[in-house]
């Protein structure tokens, strides 16, 4: 993957995690909120973030080798 596709699957992993905080924060404000959904919710997003701190290390791997 090159660096410009691997900064748009980053961009497009940023927004779906903003997208799952949103729908997180919408089930918390209802009467009875699912925790169950909340929780798989939050496991999808520690996932994206963990795959967008291996993609942001490669970026940076790849700047150091092209000085």
């Amino acid at each position: 993957m090159g660096s410009k596709r691997t900064r748009k699957v980053i961009q497009g992993l940023r927004k779906r995690v903003e997208e799952h905080r949103e729908k997180i924060a919408r089930e918390q404000a209802k009467e009875a909120p699912d925790q169950g959904r909340i929780a798989h919710w939050e496991k999808e997003i520690a996932a994206w973030e963990e795959r967008i701190a291996r993609l942001e290390r490669r970026l940076r791997r790849r700047r150091r080798r092209a000085r």
